[in-house]
């Protein structure tokens, strides 16, 4: 078996390790021919989308596997399909089925009276076009792989989470300090992760000796952007025991979790959230939405799941462990020991193996 590459970058930004990952276990299982992944650029976003552009001049015949990007290769598989029409192409997606994305972004929209463009018609027929095209798909979650069975693709998806991060950078961290009970949101603040939910909840439960913190920029909301970040501003300002941090550099964020007793990703759609595993790895209790897609998160074990797009299950989560300090040391235990499997390696090779047996090939 050999596999080319055609991803969406290799670098140390968290969120796009897992891309790496799957890279570096094709190259150490000995399969990976050509990697095709345009190289980081954080002037352009993080993502250098004309080296994207590129990737299509690039394909060459004979790979026995393509693994692509969801959304940003159908021009690759195209060509693919055109010079190397032996070639089996592996789709990658990130989250959800692209429908399913747009729709419950677009159903937080119409909640909360903001509305901008999120997977415009021409990105929906693009990367459903994809998906009619590739062989397989890998998905990261089984929330993930349930939104392609939804809509019809289920013999086509691959599971190979759970999802992958550089535990090196995430080393354990004893306790907070001080009597104070304080609770972390880390990602992009606005209508996809949920955050209007925890905010609603700390809201009502008024913890004595308690304090919320959110750390993060609004979500991409092109023709809305000055409407959400303004929007995000206000309710993190009306809500009591709050405070708003903003951007927070990597480098700092495992000092954050370490400050913290509970991270809250309340998420409406993500397909497997990373914040999660970072602070799992901190030895931090997690309570995420089942639309987080943390499939190493054992509910009343190490964190607790709850509904995504409810407020009440959120502020019960948070009271429990507020109250109960004991329960919270044996999940914070826990947490720590759930996420061993899940550094780049071991996800590499799981992602070879998994992908090699669903295409019936032998990896050689």
């Amino acid at each position: 078996m050999k596999a080319d590459a055609y991803t969406y970058g290799l670098g140390e930004n968290s969120v796009l390790v897992v891309n790496r990952a799957i890279v570096h276990g094709l190259r150490d299982a000995g399969v990976l021919r050509h990697d095709r992944s345009p190289a980081l650029n954080p002037a352009k976003g993080g993502v250098d989308w004309e080296g994207v552009g590129k990737m299509r001049d690039r394909v060459e015949p004979g790979a026995d596997v393509a693994v692509c990007q969801a959304s940003m290769t159908l021009e690759v598989m195209q060509q693919l399909r055109k010079v190397s029409p032996g070639t089996r192409i592996v789709l990658q997606r990130d989250s959800s089925h692209c429908q399913e994305w747009h729709d419950l972004v677009h159903a937080e929209m119409d909640k909360f009276g903001i509305q901008y463009t999120a997977y415009g018609k021409d990105l929906l027929d693009r990367e459903k076009a994809e998906y009619d095209m590739a062989d397989r798909i890998t998905v990261l979650s089984h929330w993930v792989e349930s939104t392609f069975e939804k809509h019809g693709l289920g013999g086509k998806v691959v599971h190979v989470g759970p999802q992958t991060f550089d535990r090196s950078r995430w080393p354990r961290a004893a306790p907070p300090s001080g009597k104070v009970f304080k609770v972390l949101f880390a990602g992009q603040t606005g209508l996809r992760k949920g955050l209007f939910y925890l905010l609603e909840a700390w809201r009502r439960l008024g913890l004595p000796d308690a304090h919320l913190y959110v750390a993060g920029v609004p979500e991409p909301a092109p023709g809305a952007e000055n409407q959400l970040a303004g929007w995000v501003r206000q309710q993190i300002s009306d809500t009591p025991e709050c405070s708003g941090l903003g951007f927070v550099a990597l480098d700092r964020m495992a000092r954050l979790y370490a400050d913290c007793h509970v991270l809250c990703i309340p998420s409406v759609e993500e397909g497997s959230t990373m914040t999660a595993l970072e602070a799992m790895s901190v030895g931090r209790p997690v309570v995420a939405s089942t639309h987080a897609g943390v499939d190493v998160l054992r509910h009343g074990e190490n964190g607790f799941l709850v509904d995504p797009g409810e407020w009440e299950p959120i502020a019960d989560a948070l009271a429990w462990y507020h109250g109960r300090r004991d329960v919270w040391e044996a999940h914070a235990a826990a947490a720590a020991g759930s996420v061993e499997g899940c550094d780049v390696p071991e996800f590499g090779a799981r992602y070879v193996g998994r992908v090699a047996q669903a295409l019936s090939l032998d990896v050689r």
